[in-house]
């Protein structure tokens, strides 16, 4: 069995077609899940990239690797790195004679270069001098890519891709760059229930059209990248190891469009922005007796991904994780995986480390999240909290705390915190081995 992993940076679940979206921006990805089993409830760990892959290469949780920040955002701030002795999953298929690789730059963009992303990889290939508009293009991953599949067609091997699309700033290529409409064209707005009308997955009806061309350029950029997978697809096909290869594609976080204050951003604990899309396909052997096309309704997190994987390639000595593998949902076992997931957002410099102002507990009812009075902290010498330009007065601003019913506001607008003070202090209850932790602010 091979193992081809995809990352998709910055891409919300709800922006693709298998997932609800009406607009056509995932061809390629909507045919995969309708060979394999996509999860709808997946909850990255974190809003940032950096947290997130590594809770995905670790099967460990944010309060166990200790990482809740991307700290590239500075140079030589390598204080908050993964200890040294954790296990990573390229290292653990190394040890299993898989040939590892990687086209990807998570170790080579990064300002503080966190070295565990490029650990265990017998090939590395560092995409950071193909940059355009402040990203790696789908294309010069491919060109790295295609050649490296080509020359090991006959070995059994665990490739890693990871593909910067959609992640601002949203400059798709022609054709797609004029793929789809800057207005509501083809979508339904809906009525809130305090009577504003809301386009899903999007903004406010009565927003501005600069605000729609950059969704517009957003979902073009899926589009693209889509594209751009499909030809990985159609290459293991034409060479024959599509059928024996396992495949999963999963975003590390979405991005606010005009839903909240961080907008064409990802900072906060909202699902735009920790919502993100999970498909498996199964190699063909392995399908044998199960159903295809299936959607997976319970929730699960980045860290189930390393114990998945290793169960599905019959690993035995596993190294211990938060993470659980979700093997028995992808043979058609139980429904239930998990009661509630955890998420960090907003993050600033405090005492000499980068810690957590923001955290929230979801269920598939509720969503609870409580923020720190980083009043008085100091910030960081560029004034960043949380990611890019953020400053604090746009933090504090936000409620300390909230609770929103999922099932009847998906959009996450209206905080039914008074009404509801018994979930919210379960919930509460449920995050203070976090609030209370080193790693949130005070």
């Amino acid at each position: 069995m091979n193992i081809l992993f995809i990352a998709l940076d910055t891409l919300r679940a709800d922006h693709l077609g298998c997932y609800g979206y009406p607009r056509d921006t995932s061809p390629t990805l909507d045919a995969l899940a309708a060979e394999g089993a996509r999860f709808d409830h997946c909850i990255s760990e974190c809003a940032h990239t950096v947290p997130a892959f590594t809770s995905m290469f670790t099967g460990l949780s944010p309060i166990s690797h200790r990482v809740v920040g991307t700290n590239w955002c500075m140079p030589n701030e390598n204080v908050d790195l993964l200890d040294d002795g954790t296990p990573v999953l390229a290292e653990v298929l190394q040890r299993q004679g898989y040939i590892t690789a990687a086209v990807d730059n998570l170790f080579h963009n990064m300002q503080f270069h966190p070295k565990w992303f490029a650990r265990g990889y017998e090939h590395y290939v560092n995409t950071s001098p193909k940059y355009i508009e402040g990203k790696t293009r789908a294309d010069h991953v491919n060109e790295r890519a295609i050649p490296w599949i080509r020359q090991h067609t006959r070995d059994q091997f665990y490739l890693f891709l990871h593909y910067w699309d959609p992640h601002q700033r949203y400059s798709p290529p022609a054709p797609f760059d004029a793929m789809f409409p800057a207005s509501g064209e083809g979508m339904e707005p809906k009525k809130l229930s305090d009577k504003r009308k809301f386009y899903p997955c999007c903004g406010p009806a009565d927003m501005e059209e600069a605000k729609w061309k950059q969704i517009a350029a957003y979902d073009g950029e899926i589009r693209y990248v889509d594209d751009r997978v499909g030809q990985i697809f159609d290459l293991l096909k034409e060479l024959k190891i599509y059928d024996r290869t396992l495949i999963i594609v999963n975003g590390d976080h979405g991005d606010d469009m005009a839903e909240h204050t961080c907008n064409f951003e990802h900072r906060e604990v909202y699902d735009c922005c920790i919502h993100v899309p999970l498909i498996y396909k199964l190699p063909t052997d392995m399908q044998a007796g199960h159903n295809t096309g299936v959607a997976v309704p319970t929730l699960v997190q980045h860290e189930d991904l390393m114990p998945t994987i290793l169960e599905l390639a019959d690993v035995k000595d596993v190294p211990s994780m938060d993470g659980r593998s979700v093997r028995g949902l992808l043979m058609g076992g139980a429904a239930k995986h998990r009661t509630e997931t955890f998420a960090t957002g907003t993050w600033i410099w405090d005492t000499g480390h980068w810690k957590s102002a923001e955290m929230c507990v979801r269920t598939e009812k509720w969503k609870y999240i409580r923020r720190a009075d980083i009043t008085g902290v100091v910030p960081h010498s560029k004034q960043l909290i949380g990611l890019f330009r953020q400053k604090p007065n746009d933090f504090i601003q936000l409620p300390a705390c909230e609770l929103i019913d999922l099932e009847n506001d998906p959009e996450e607008q209206i905080n039914v915190l008074d009404a509801n003070p018994d979930v919210a202090n379960k919930l509460d209850a449920l995050l203070k081995p976090w609030t209370g932790s080193e790693l949130f602010v005070g």
